[in-house]
């Protein structure tokens, strides 16, 4: 009798083995996969553990301890306010940026202060890095953004702009003499300096916006509203505007900021030969130069009416 297909006495067996070596396969894939998900889920739970374990035992400075070496210059630089005026924020939105201080004991071992949660936001705001931020905290590293987001809302709600009333003349003419006298009588005229920025969003849904979301997708390649801001000669901010999405060109920006923000002032006058203006400082063209004894910018192109 011969020996058939590969050695098998028949088609049927051969088939029946051919199967056989399948599951045999698929289930030694299957238990690899399942000795790799394990292992993953231990890695992540030593992760875990090791994390809470130095966050628990992470050292906490108290804000006064932090910030009495610093100078006022330096505490300026670092949080672009100074400690007087951080103070004053602090009595303004201290309670609603308390946390539970027996929750905080209980994840890791002390809670953040109220001084910090305001020294973390304006750092950030300012400039700095989350990584930067929690070491100077002392906190983990996922805990910089909620603490931001909480005292920026705490700050928007205690703290109103001021935004600048193009009507009135007043306002105007002494705006016009603070940037006069900075930039020793080189500006006439101008009432303010406007710039715009892209500030990163994520991609919004269809139902959260009268726009396409892909309007929002700007040159620079992520999702973006357009930033209008008007400072004075103080860097205050006097006006802003959020209407438009990241793909807008700045000048259309700029001119939905004058038709739906405040009337335009073209036709207001400072002098009988003078026109109120806006100066556009131009992201790339601007450098730093000394007019007067006080630092001012150097714009290369760009005078915008507004």
């Amino acid at each position: 009798m011969g020996l058939g297909i590969f050695g098998f006495d028949s088609k049927a067996a051969y088939i029946a083995e051919a199967h056989r070596r399948r599951r045999r396969k698929r289930q030694r894939a299957e238990e690899a996969v399942t000795k790799l998900r394990r292992l993953a889920l231990m890695l992540l739970a030593r992760d875990a553990r090791r994390e809470k374990e130095a966050n628990r035992h992470r050292p906490r400075v108290a804000f006064e301890d932090f910030s009495d070496p610093l100078d006022d210059r330096e505490f300026r630089r670092r949080f672009r306010v100074n400690k007087d005026l951080f103070a004053t924020i602090l009595d303004k939105i201290g309670d609603d940026i308390g946390v539970d201080e027996k929750m905080a004991c209980v994840s890791s071992g002390s809670s953040t202060t109220p001084s910090w949660r305001l020294a973390m936001t304006l750092r950030m705001l300012a400039g700095g890095d989350p990584s930067g931020v929690a070491d100077m905290a002392h906190v983990s590293d996922k805990t910089v953004w909620p603490i931001v987001h909480d005292t920026t809302k705490a700050i928007s709600a205690h703290f109103r702009l001021q935004t600048l009333d193009v009507r009135d003349a007043s306002k105007l003419e002494a705006l016009e003499r603070e940037f006069s006298a900075r930039s020793g009588g080189v500006m006439r005229g101008c009432v303010g300096a406007i710039d715009g920025m892209a500030v990163c969003i994520r991609k919004p849904l269809p139902a959260e916006s009268s726009y396409s979301p892909l309007t929002f997708f700007n040159r620079k390649g992520f999702f973006a509203l357009n930033l209008q801001a008007v400072c004075d000669a103080r860097k205050r901010l006097i006006y802003f505007s959020l209407k438009t999405p990241g793909s807008t060109h700045d000048s259309t920006a700029f001119e939905v900021l004058a038709r739906r923000g405040p009337p335009r002032v073209d036709q207001g006058k400072l002098s009988p030969h003078r026109r109120h203006h806006v100066l556009e400082l131009l992201a790339g063209d601007i450098r730093g130069r000394r007019f007067g004894g006080v630092d001012v910018c150097e714009v290369v192109e760009g005078i915008g009416v507004f």
